[in-house]
């Protein structure tokens, strides 16, 4: 068989942005020494990845030197519990359900909140709280709240609408599906858990994708990160088209109510550092605490977490969605 020349493919990688992602990545993690840390840049219309770091690193041209976990693209292959990034999804399922209306005021119980033998706290204690206010101080006890009114059925499939349990399909080796227990194994309590991130897990890519479906009106996007190939001559390309995937929130929802929420958060909310000069920003932080073994059991460690960011900019027209996630 005669040798063909083969085809060039042109990545949706934005190396000016990828630049920088990596060079922030790599001071964060200089500065706070974690295990490792994630980010990833995602256009909100096309679903096009503009930027995907991962630390620690490894330099391509010498990859023989490297070790194995220097060499994970944690932004596809690794699932964590979100914590209260799952929140604002949550909120988008029990909007558009009718389950609660916008201007709903829930009892916080002043931080501490008992559901049988379980308590849940919050970080502040709050009396009332709008269902604006739950997402701007991230109430656990509010969210559970909404969680419980939801009920377990509603509350699955608003997960699973957003991909969560599955691949989004992304033209990259090896992504993981994350986490999302049938509903014939969740447990009474399980409704409680995962109404503030608990007991699901998901990658960084699942969670950008899902904050870009918000951010663009409630369409689910395929992640892209093949812009376009063509022939050896380089002249005939074939660009690769968004993918829609499907409606996850409507218009008025996304657009009218979460974005403002969003915008909020960062303004006067957890997420102030995220503020910039220039742009209105929407986001939400999230810290999830991690499992480690003491004594043979598993529990939740009060000093390991996963600490991130999830926010699109500018907030009246959104562009690009960003995560940073450090372990």
């Amino acid at each position: 068989v005669s040798p063909r020349y083969g085809s060039s493919i042109y990545l949706s990688i934005d190396s000016g942005i990828q630049s920088i992602v990596e060079e922030e990545l790599e001071n964060a993690c200089q500065e706070y020494q974690p295990d490792s840390a994630t980010a990833i840049v995602m256009e909100t219309t096309t679903g096009e990845i503009l930027a995907m770091a991962n630390y620690p690193t490894f330099d391509p041209n010498f990859v023989q030197d490297s070790e194995e976990f220097e060499r994970r693209n944690r932004a596809i292959v690794d699932s964590f519990e979100p914590g209260s990034l799952v929140k604002p999804i949550i909120v988008c399922g029990a909007l558009d359900s009718g389950v609660v209306k916008k201007d709903d005021m829930f009892f916080c119980y002043n931080g501490t909140y008992r559901i049988k033998k379980r308590v849940i706290r919050d970080v502040h204690p709050h009396e009332y709280l709008s269902l604006s206010e739950i997402l701007v101080n991230s109430s656990n006890i509010g969210m559970v709240q909404m969680g419980m009114l939801m009920e377990r059925e509603r509350l699955y499939k608003q997960l699973k609408n957003f991909s969560f349990g599955e691949k989004t399909g992304i033209s990259l080796p090896g992504e993981a599906k994350g986490i999302l227990w049938p509903l014939k194994v969740w447990s009474p309590e399980s409704v409680v858990s995962v109404s503030f991130g608990y007991e699901i897990a998901a990658t960084p890519l699942q969670l950008t994708a899902a904050y870009c479906s918000i951010a663009n009106g409630g369409n689910f996007l395929k992640p892209q990160i093949i812009h376009a190939i063509s022939d050896f001559s380089g002249k005939k390309k074939k660009y690769i088209l968004p993918v829609r995937l499907r409606r996850v929130a409507s218009p008025a929802t996304a657009r009218e109510v979460m974005t403002p929420i969003l915008e909020e958060v960062v303004r006067t909310g957890t997420g102030k550092s995220a503020m910039l000069s220039g742009y209105r920003v929407a986001g939400k932080t999230g810290t999830a605490k991690k499992l480690e073994r003491i004594d043979d059991k598993m529990v939740y460690s009060e000093k390991k977490y996963i600490s991130s960011f999830i926010g699109y900019a500018p907030a009246d027209n959104p562009k690009i969605c960003v995560l940073v996630s450090i372990n």
